[in-house]
Parts: structure tokens; C-alpha cells; sequence
């Protein structure tokens, strides 16, 4: 039986081989590609109004902890543009990180799965063939006696 420690470096590896899914990756690009113009766009809408944006950094800042919906609220729209792009944000944002974790979870498992199974069939033909060399041994013996 492999470690816990082991056993997390096979989950971690699953993930990273998860990551080459191509319905992971379309959600990563979906979602980064909503987040970035998104930024653009506040810093476009707030920037000359709103004293938390200074820079085009400020507005990634904002769509990052709007979009994880983390919203520490240090950065915050103030014009009605604003606001509306921070709903239509913040929808996206919950529905590609549900959709994402929907999809890259189940993956992970099934990809961690596959490697246990795939270890186990070793183990399995191993113990098999430690089986056949007892009984061998064991008929030999049994020979020898007669």
C-alpha cells in the first residue's frame, strides 16, 4: 500500500495530466478570455472617475476577485457601467469556476483512478506470479518426497 504522501503526488499528477482535457482547457480560455477584456473595459468605464483605478492593474486586480468572487471590496464600481459589467462579471466568473470545477474535478478523479487501477494490476500480476512459484516449489517439494 503506497503512502499518503505518495498517494498525494498521484493525485497531483492526475491534475497536471487533467489539465491537457480539452473541455478543461476551453473553460480556462472561456474564462480568462471573459476576465482580461473585462478589466480592460472597467478600466475603460472607472478609471478617470473612480479613485481605486489608477491603472490598467487595478482593473485586473478587480476582475480577479470579482470573477472568484472573492470581492475584498478595496476596489469598487461607482459608475452605473461599472456595475453592470461587475453583475455580468461576477455571473461569469460562478458559472465557468462552477463549470470548471463540474468538469476538472470528475477528471482528476477518474485520471487518479486509472493510475491506482493501472498500480494495483501490477501488484495483482506480481502476487499471481509469487503464487505460481510457491505452488511450483510446492509441487517440487511434494515430488521429491515421493
Amino acid at each position: 500500500m503506497e503512502s499518503p504522501f505518495g498517494m498525494l503526488g498521484g493525485f497531483y499528477r492526475s491534475a497536471v495530466k487533467t489539465l491537457r482535457n480539452i473541455q478543461v482547457l476551453a473553460i480556462i480560455v472561456v474564462g480568462n478570455a471573459i476576465m482580461f477584456p473585462g478589466a480592460y473595459l472597467f478600466y475603460v468605464l472607472e478609471a478617470e472617475i473612480n479613485p481605486g483605478i489608477s491603472n490598467y492593474w487595478d482593473a485586473i486586480w478587480w476582475a480577479f476577485t470579482t470573477v472568484t468572487t472573492v470581492g475584498y471590496g478595496d476596489v469598487v464600481p461607482i459608475t452605473h457601467a461599472g456595475r453592470v459589467l461587475a453583475i455580468f462579471i461576477m455571473i461569469g466568473g460562478v458559472t465557468f469556476f462552477v463549470g470548471f470545477t463540474a468538469v476538472f474535478i470528475p477528471a482528476v478523479m477518474a485520471e487518479f483512478t486509472r493510475d491506482l487501477v493501472k498500480t494495483e494490476e501490477v501488484n495483482i500480476r506480481e502476487i499471481v506470479h509469487r503464487l505460481e512459484r510457491i505452488e511450483h516449489e510446492i509441487q517440487r517439494l511434494i515430488n521429491m518426497r515421493r
